[in-house]
């Protein structure tokens, strides 16, 4: 048994002299065409346009600090019946707790993203977010009490003690890191703000004498309403898994091995639209209500490499509540890995040593991809159409179908050891996405937000990045200083034969 205590703690400073984003369509930065102002009246170029919120000075940036705590228990033994047979029983608690520390940043350094402010978002909810301003301490934002079992099974077939069949299980809890801690930011440097831009003046430029209009978001998110971003009772993923296999001592220092392993995970933590005026989550065309989100199909056209593709996204309508987003956990997310794995083991004896294994396997699942849909330096938050041609049945972003490693190691003369490491994996898969910008004239008659969206156009796994191979040496020399102490001294060759690829992105753009 025994016992273990943890703090992490991740800090971060950021400024940045002008925060401008924008979103060009063919070279234009009027990402809608042409478009009635809503102030003047008359037509000009109408773009979409975004700020962060990271402050423009160095001596007051933006400057945050996660503190993780994790104090965690086991116990674990091992029970014999007979000689061949043997159980090992476990068993592990971990509690973590989060910090988020006082936060005080100074104001941005674009004068447009200041006066929008000033003008838009002040008078409604009395602050303005590109203005400066301080947080204050978060404490126990999430805990988590996690409780992972864990078994082993080992049998010895034959009782030679060189043939044995072995199967584990365990559930294991997902560690409380700082990338979770990131997500509970109140003031995020990853989050920004977009606006509609009537250029009044056509100098194509985002100037203040130009019209804006703010997109729906709760901008609560920043005030007392800030802690109901996290879900209540918030548990940790756990990812449940078991192994079987046959191990084979073929010689007294070579070894041959099968295994199956099976991972699933259900209920991934997500970040999703929420109303928190109603408590409704809102991120599922399904479970969403009525009329809060409008279907529009339309048909891509055939590009050069693909044919046309029909595709349904959902728009966000003009009666449903303002952007408010929640971290919590998602039954749509899942993630499910399925793998036959064999190696073989030949140990240092007579001056060399070999090890190396082949892997055939199936990653599939919702959970990493759905959240790959982002735009700028923002943070994607679940909506419906982050599903949209995604399922269980998707090629995760981990998915490699065959995987080859193999090692080796020669000792030479006067301790000289020169060791190789080759790695083969199929390549990453990916499937096209496209991002849609509704007609204004079916928007404003169906009372529908035009805020571009993305969705996938075909099911991730669709197409493959190209296979990555590499191979790596050490030449080694070791030292016994005075029979007692052992050093060395090493040389390594990255990539000896260099690995060379390309990435050609066929991907449909904006439509």
């Amino acid at each position: 048994g025994g016992a273990v205590y943890e703090n992490r703690k991740g800090s971060s400073s950021v400024w940045k002299a002008d925060t401008l984003v924008m979103d060009y369509l063919n070279g234009s930065p009027y990402t809608f065409g042409l478009a009635v102002s809503p102030t003047s009246g008359e037509t000009v170029g109408m773009g979409l346009v975004g700020f962060s919120v990271i402050p423009e000075s160095s001596s007051l940036p933006l400057s945050t600090s996660r503190i993780v705590k994790r104090v965690g228990f086991f116990a674990r033994d091992t029970l014999a019946f007979g000689r061949r047979v043997s159980l090992s029983l476990g068993l592990r608690f971990d509690r973590s707790d989060t910090q988020v520390l006082y936060i005080a940043k100074g104001s941005v350094g674009n004068d447009v993203a200041v006066s929008i402010g000033t003008a838009l978002i002040n008078p409604v909810y009395g602050f303005n977010p590109f203005g400066a301003g301080a947080y204050a301490q978060l404490d126990s934002m999430i805990v988590w009490n996690s409780l992972s079992p864990r078994f082993g099974l080992s049998i010895d077939l034959l009782g030679t003690g060189r043939t044995f069949l072995r199967a584990s299980y365990a559930r294991l809890p997902e560690d409380l890191g700082l990338g979770y801690m990131k997500q509970l930011d109140p003031i995020s440097p990853d989050r920004i703000h977009d606006f509609y831009w009537y250029d009044e003046n056509g100098d194509g430029k985002v100037d203040v004498n130009d019209t804006y209009v703010a997109f729906p978001y709760n901008y609560n998110i920043y005030t007392g309403l800030y802690s109901r971003r996290i879900a209540p009772k918030l548990r940790a993923p756990v990812t449940s898994e078991w192994t079987a296999g046959l191990e084979h001592e073929l010689a007294p220092d070579f070894t041959l091995s099968a295994r199956y392993i099976s991972r699933s995970q259900k209920g991934g933590i997500g970040d999703v639209m929420y109303d928190p005026d109603t408590s409704q989550a809102w991120y599922s065309a399904q479970n969403s209500p009525a009329g809060w989100w409008v279907p529009f199909t339309t048909t891509v056209p055939a590009s050069e490499a693909y044919p046309a593709t029909s595709v349904t996204v959902y728009l966000r309508s003009t009666t449903a509540p303002a952007a408010f987003d929640r971290i919590q956990s998602v039954p749509e997310l899942t993630w499910k890995y399925r793998g036959l794995e064999f190696s073989f083991r030949k140990r240092m004896t007579h001056n060399w040593q070999l090890n190396g294994s082949i892997v055939w396997s199936r990653s599939t699942g919702t959970s990493g991809l759905a959240t790959l849909l982002s735009t700028g330096m923002t943070s994607a938050v679940l909506t419906p159409n982050s599903f949209v041609n995604l399922g269980a049945d998707s090629r995760s972003s981990l998915d490699r179908p065959l995987a080859i490693r193999a090692m080796g190691t020669v000792r030479f003369k006067y301790d000289f050891y020169l060791s190789a490491y080759y790695r083969f994996m199929s390549g990453s898969p990916w499937g096209r996405t496209v991002t849609i910008v509704p007609p204004a004239a079916w928007a404003a008659e169906n009372g529908v937000d035009v805020s571009p969206v993305t969705v996938y156009l075909e099911t991730p796994g669709s197409q493959r990045h190209s296979s990555f191979q590499s191979t790596d040496l050490r030449l080694e020399k070791a030292f016994l200083r005075d029979g007692k102490a052992r050093w060395s001294v090493y040389l390594d060759v990255l990539n000896l034969f260099g690995d060379k690829y390309r990435i050609i992105d066929y991907n449909d753009g904006t439509w």
